[in-house]
C-alpha cells in the first residue's frame, strides 16, 4: 500500500505542476491572440506557427430533444459504445496539502 500512496502523492504533485503550467500557457495564448489578431497567422523564425481562428457559431441537430419528442425512433438509431476504464484521483482537503509540499 505504501507504493500506492507514493504514486498518489506523485500524481497529485504533478497535477499541481500541470495546473500552474496550463494557467501560464493559457495566458500566453491570450497574449498571442491579441498580438496576432483575429483571423491572423504568424510563423516564427524556427518554423513554429500561430493561427488565430475567430469565434463563430454553428448549428447542430439536437438528438436529445428529438429522442425525447420521438421516443419510437430511438430503437432503430441507438448505438452502443464502450468506454475504456478510467482512473480518477482527487486531491486531499486543503489541510493535508502541506504533506505533499504544496504550501506557499
Amino acid at each position: 500500500m505504501q507504493k500506492i500512496d507514493e504514486l498518489i502523492a506523485e500524481y497529485l504533485s504533478q497535477e499541481e505542476i500541470y495546473s500552474k503550467a496550463k494557467a501560464e500557457m493559457d495566458a500566453i495564448k491570450t497574449q498571442l491572440e491579441m498580438l496576432v489578431g483575429e483571423g491572423g497567422s504568424y510563423q516564427s523564425l524556427d518554423g513554429a506557427k500561430v493561427k488565430v481562428t475567430p469565434a463563430s457559431t454553428s448549428k447542430r441537430f439536437d438528438w436529445k430533444k428529438y429522442i425525447k419528442d420521438h421516443p419510437e425512433a430511438q430503437d432503430g438509431y441507438m448505438v452502443k459504445t464502450m468506454r475504456k476504464a478510467s482512473v480518477r484521483i482527487t486531491a486531499p482537503k486543503i489541510e493535508r496539502l502541506d504533506e505533499y509540499g504544496w504550501s506557499d
